[in-house]
């Protein structure tokens, strides 16, 4: 070692190796100098050069020797460092080399250590990923063990509910549903948490109708605000935007957790979910809502709010122990607002309820508002309700309408203002009010006008009571729009929409006839009970107004298959029954030989409809037990020509209008026959045609499913299907590519072209309506 280079004797103090390299004179490598610590790597003796240089070039990595990258690192200047296994000393080292003046230095650390401690934590994320997946294995597992039988107790619980029971059995029966829906909702909080934590849940958005979304969120919670006595209120701006992109399922869940605590902790007073348009981002075309759920419920301390967005925890023990709950709800709505770039805000009073909003930002399919018509007869109604803040609701869409409204907040104020007042073209009530129930306002009304009877006004009343006898109070007096709250703004609309029509003073005629429903009406002043079994929604809804036409007192009683069709016929014991004959489940004809079976004395009217008329159905409808049928598409002079074989009036059914034989090939909707139809009645026009917007692409959808699963059978049911819905709405061309479709053999590649030419023609139909 020279001695100019005695600063290298500072190195025997460093607790790593530190080696110092140079060249000779021939240019090649040498050692020059090392510290005492390499001697705890040589064996613990005194080495010399060739053994430190051997040593060295044991520290190869990925065969590359130590002399290899020192005479890179001396050629380059630029340092490096690499870890390596030493393999006769079973140690891990780092080796760092760099230049200092014209030498390499070589510095070597023990990190054996360390590595063990990296590969401890590496066994230990393994064991722990192993874990996660064993554990989110079995919730998948158990959830789908525990959720099987308790569909089943669900499903065959409510299947009791809508069976006649006694009141304790009902309440039994009840108890139980709800205690099942309870555990169902657990199971799905306790896997909903484990996906997030674990970042495996997603958000998928689609185009969503926020009102429909809302109505259904109400739909749902609204037995458990009834049970309650509580007042569920929806309020939604009717001019607000409503088709939007969102995640329809997650945002559902969001909803539904809020009010459902929201009624959890209200003991009286209201729940009311509101939706408000706050701005429109005209440039990237997404608006922002804001939606409230606010109560009157025991309200939450400052303290306490901390805890409710921590897991598995409540705002105190005394509300765990009356409420119950897991604590996951808001904690997971939470989460699944944090996907959607927002959060929970709350503002709440102990004592005097809580306000919990968010608001979103959700992409626009369209700027139009849900309802855009104004009504041009109906001039005054008078609104009902001993709720403020309901009777604000309808007010608010009744003069959006432009409809002028009068409040009462309660039924003796109501009757005052009937006795000054006879220009009200409608009333819009409650059942439930003190001192003057909903019902009994309507008999003292009408006792104001001689003889009891009352042309007008119209009446719409609503209850949170489902008990049937509301329901055949409201039949007797013949008021035949009733809903249960909250009211459905789609269906207020759509009520408002059919009075309107009816209050038209220009009557419609045809060839120099003029129409009117009386003439077509049987049994002016007896309920006839009609059960009608179909399972397709527009051809539903045509029938029903079919027979409020002739049958303005008629009870209508729904099923969409043959099974629960049988069911309500034991049920409801009707006057008459319209069936459908291709249902799934069990069709018409098996229905039919169901019921024939459950009759005793006095023989139930069934009537067909059918499609196939010319095949031999007909006769296969007689064979089956039923009387009578009724061609689809079904015409409005056909239908009352087979019901006036089975029941008297004061007055021959007459025919309205000659039925159009039109030449199918001509043309894509043939509005005037849709029109004749329904009997001349353009808002049951405009409504089918609604029912057909949403539910002829779910047609199309399930072509397209099937023919992906390689199901000819399903392809040609579901065909069938949409051809029946196709001549209902006199579709001609829809109607001919699906019956090509239903009868054609599986041929994958002919399918495909139909199915295509059937979305084309889709889009064109929809081009016209």
């Amino acid at each position: 070692m020279s001695e100019n280079n005695y600063e290298w004797l500072l190195t025997d103090d460093l607790p790593y190796t530190v080696i110092v390299c140079g060249k000779s004179e021939a240019e090649t490598f040498q050692v020059l100098h090392w510290n005492s610590a390499l001697l705890s790597l040589i064996d613990n003796c005194s080495p010399n050069s060739d053994m430190v240089t051997d040593f060295l070039n044991d520290l190869s990595v990925r065969d590359i020797t130590w002399q290899q990258v020192a005479l890179k690192v001396y050629e380059s200047g630029n340092p490096t460092s690499f870890d390596c296994f030493f393999l006769s000393a079973n140690r891990w080292f780092r080796v760092t080399c760099f230049m200092s003046r014209n030498n390499l230095i070589t510095g070597i650390a023990d990190i054996t250590s360390e590595k063990q401690q990296a590969r401890e934590m590496l066994k230990a994320k393994v064991n722990a990923d192993a874990a996660s997946r064993a554990k989110g294995d079995f919730l998948a597992n158990m959830s789908h063990e525990i959720r099987t039988p308790l569909n089943g107790v669900i499903g065959f619980s409510e299947l009791l509910l809508n069976s006649k029971l006694s009141e304790v059995q009902r309440q039994y029966m009840e108890n139980v549903n709800l205690s099942a829906k309870s555990l169902m909702e657990l199971i799905n909080n306790i896997l909903d948490f484990s996906k997030i934590e674990a970042g495996k849940l997603e958000i998928f958005p689609d185009k969503t109708n926020l009102l429909s979304l809302v109505e259904t969120v109400a739909e749902i919670v609204r037995f458990n605000a009834h049970q309650k006595g509580i007042e569920l209120l929806v309020r939604v701006a009717p001019d607000m935007p409503v088709n939007v992109m969102v995640d329809e399922l997650r945002l559902r869940q969001v909803l539904i957790n809020l009010i459902s605590n929201a009624i959890k902790f209200t003991d009286r007073g209201e729940v009311e979910l509101s939706v408000k348009l706050m701005l429109i981002k005209e440039k990237d075309n997404v608006a922002r809502f804001l939606f409230s759920i606010r109560d009157t419920g025991i309200g939450i301390s400052d303290a306490d709010r901390k805890k409710l967005f921590t897991a598995f925890s409540q705002a105190d023990s005394v509300s765990a122990g009356k409420y119950g709950g897991t604590g996951l709800g808001l904690v997971i709505s939470n989460m699944l607002l944090g996907k959607m770039k927002s959060r929970i805000e709350l503002i709440s009073t102990p004592g005097a309820g809580s306000n919990f909003f968010f608001e979103i930002n959700l992409p626009l399919v369209t700027k139009n508002g849900q309802i855009q018509q104004k009504s041009e007869h109906i001039k005054n109604v008078l609104v009902v309700d001993d709720n403020k803040e309901c009777r604000k609701i309808f007010v608010d869409m009744l003069n959006y309408m432009g409809i002028a409204a009068k409040e009462a907040e309660d039924g003796i104020e109501a009757l005052k203002i009937i006795e000054d007042r006879s220009d009200f073209d409608l009333i819009v009530l409650d059942y439930k009010m003190p001192y003057i129930n909903g019902l009994d306002v309507v008999r003292k009304m009408r006792a104001m006008t001689p003889g009891g009877k009352m042309q007008q006004p119209e009446v719409i009343l609503y209850t949170s009571s489902e008990e049937s006898q509301v329901f055949d109070e409201c039949e007797q007096l013949n008021i035949r729009y009733r809903y249960i709250k909250p009211v459905k703004m789609s269906e207020f609309f759509q009520t408002l929409t059919v009075i309107n029509e009816s209050l038209n003073p220009q009557a419609i005629v045809a060839d120099g006839v003029l129409e009117s429903d009386a003439g077509n009406s049987f049994y002016s002043e007896e309920i006839i009970k009609v059960l009608v079994a179909e399972d397709d929604d527009v051809n539903m809804l045509l029938i029903g107004e079919l027979i409020y036409r002739v049958m303005p007192n008629a009870r209508l009683f729904k099923a969409h298959n043959g099974s629960r069709a049988v069911a309500l016929f034991k049920e409801k014991e009707p006057n008459l029954v319209l069936m459908d004959v291709n249902m799934p489940i069990m069709n018409g004809l098996e229905a039919t030989a169901e019921i024939r079976k459950l009759e005793t004395a006095t023989r139930v009217p069934i009537i067909a409809l059918t499609a196939k008329v010319m095949d031999g159905s007909a006769d296969e409808c007689v064979v089956a037990g039923m009387d009578d049928y009724v061609p689809k598409p079904i015409l409005f002079d056909n239908f009352v020509r087979v019901l006036a074989r089975f029941f008297d009036s004061t007055k021959q059914p007459r025919k309205v209008l000659s039925a159009i034989e039109s030449d199918k090939l001509k043309g894509h909707f043939d509005k005037e026959c849709l029109l004749q139809k329904t009997g001349l009645k353009m808002a049951t026009v405009n409504r089918m045609l609604d029912v057909a917007k949403a539910s002829i692409p779910q047609y199309i959808a399930r072509l397209e499913e099937s023919l992906l699963q390689n199901d000819g059978q399903a392809f040609s049911d579901v065909a069938h299907t949409l051809k029946g819905t196709s001549g209902t709405l006199c579709f001609y061309k829809l109607e001919l590519i699906s019956s090509q479709m239903e009868e054609l053999d599986f041929d994958k590649q002919k399918m495909e072209l139909l199915l295509s030419a059937l979305k084309d023609e889709w889009r064109y139909i929809e081009s016209l309506i």
